[in-house]
């Protein structure tokens, strides 16, 4: 019996060191602050992997068709009382009635791109205009202005294009800086104790340490070849040297800071709230402070102490829905925002006594294989005043693209610069496009 309860003693024991052991690891101030940073990390790479298309750094060929539905009551009441309005107004109409096709054809290997954009009003052409680049050379052509193309001088478009990060290596150095910024905080940056039945730590932020962070965040990077390359390489070749310069020029001042409040349930130290606010002279300035709730969260913004905005957002299945308050309580917006592989939805409105806006960004890829894939974007704007349509209608772009290029040929051999008359006809071109869309 004895060595029964000796056991269960030792056991018991065992269970007590391991979970206060346990306990201590996850209150640890630094690796509370390593889980909020993953939390952000997670929404943020989401977002970046979601937005992120990166099929123009390839060979391709893509065909668009863009369309305009667009109208004004308001251009339509002054259409009748001034000849210049009545211009706009039949702008907007014409476009509406306009068919657009773009065709682009890119050839990596060959190092050129051929744009062709079409447009025609009531079945005739309102303008067809080609833009040719050939290495490091650009050139145009409009179709009844001149028989040959013009020489617009030097492109760089293919140099910038091989300096393009990819989504990967975005998403590597987001996540290298975070990692490398958790570690380069010191423990003793940390004061932790208990608040209103939660645990807290707040992380102080001095000029002094944002100088200590920001130099081993830097030599962090330089360390790891990967980043180093895709910085010096694709972003800037001199950013080591101008960012030292720069680290060695903050004032090590500390009535100057950044004050990060983490609060957390005392037993699974879950994040219950996060708080980052801005102080100058040891005043604060600004305060941004995002709350966890069970069924939504909160985002709170204040300036020098004062409530400006405050944002509900509730999320499920990678939609997010807000709602947006003023100072006073008082509901001035919405948004809707859907995050998916083949689908971004972004909506908002705001409303006033006077003044109704509604915005709409919609994109959606489809028909994704190896080969190609289509994609829709469409972006829609209402806004009403005074009971009456300012603006109101979308546009719309359809596109099919190709992951393979063909062979472009076309004759730049007598292209020239524009002369003075050239320029004076190219003018007139131009103007007689828009009085054909504004009769």
């Amino acid at each position: 019996m004895k060595k029964n309860i000796t056991k269960i003693i030792i056991v018991i024991s065992i269970f007590l060191i391991g979970g206060g052991l346990y306990l201590n690891y996850l209150s640890n101030p630094k690796k509370i602050l390593g889980i909020a940073i993953k939390k952000l990390n997670t929404k943020a790479e989401k977002i970046i992997r979601t937005n992120y298309m990166d099929f123009y750094q390839k060979s391709f060929t893509g065909t668009s068709n863009i369309n305009f539905n667009i109208k004004s009551d308001y251009l339509t009441a002054l259409a009748g009382q001034s000849p210049e309005y009545s211009t706009y107004n039949n702008i907007l109409k014409n476009l509406n009635n306009t068919k657009n096709t773009l065709t682009v054809n890119q050839n990596i290997d060959d190092k050129n791109m051929l744009l062709n954009f079409n447009s025609n009003l009531n079945n005739q052409e309102l303008i067809n205009l080609k833009y040719l680049i050939d290495s490091s050379k650009q050139y145009y052509f409009i179709n009844g202005f001149k028989n040959n193309y013009t020489d617009a001088g030097q492109s760089n478009y293919f140099k910038r294009l091989e300096k393009t990060l990819t989504v990967d290596e975005v998403v590597y150095l987001y996540d290298k800086v975070s990692s490398s910024i958790e570690a380069a905080i010191k423990s003793e940056y940390f004061e932790k104790k208990d608040e209103n039945g939660l645990y807290k730590i707040s992380l102080k932020l001095t000029q002094t340490r944002i100088k200590e962070i920001t130099k081993s965040v830097v030599n962090d990077l330089k360390k790891d070849s990967k980043a180093k390359s895709i910085i010096v390489d694709k972003i800037y070749k001199d950013f080591f040297t101008e960012i030292d310069q720069s680290i060695k020029q903050i004032e090590d001042r500390n009535n100057n800071y950044l004050l990060i409040d983490i609060y957390t349930s005392n037993f699974t130290y879950d994040i219950k709230n996060i708080s980052l606010k801005t102080y100058e002279n040891n005043k604060e300035t600004s305060n941004l402070n995002y709350e966890y709730g069970k069924d939504k969260d909160l985002l709170t913004v204040k300036n020098d102490g004062k409530v400006m905005y405050k944002v509900e957002i509730i999320e499920n299945n990678n939609n997010y829905d807000l709602t947006i308050f003023d100072s006073k309580d008082k509901k001035i917006g919405t948004g809707k925002i859907l995050l998916k592989d083949d689908k971004t939805t972004i909506t908002f409105n705001t409303s006033n006594e006077d003044v109704d806006i509604d915005i709409d960004y919609d994109v959606e890829i489809k028909n994704i294989n190896d080969k190609s894939f289509e994609s829709t974007i469409k972006l829609g704007a209402k806004v009403i005043a005074e009971k009456q349509s300012i603006i109101d209608g979308d546009i719309s772009i359809n596109s099919k693209i190709e992951y393979a290029s063909k062979k472009i040929e076309e004759n730049i051999i007598n292209a020239t610069s524009l002369t003075e008359e050239e320029e004076n006809l190219l003018g007139n071109k131009l103007l007689e496009i828009f009085n054909k869309l504004g009769s």
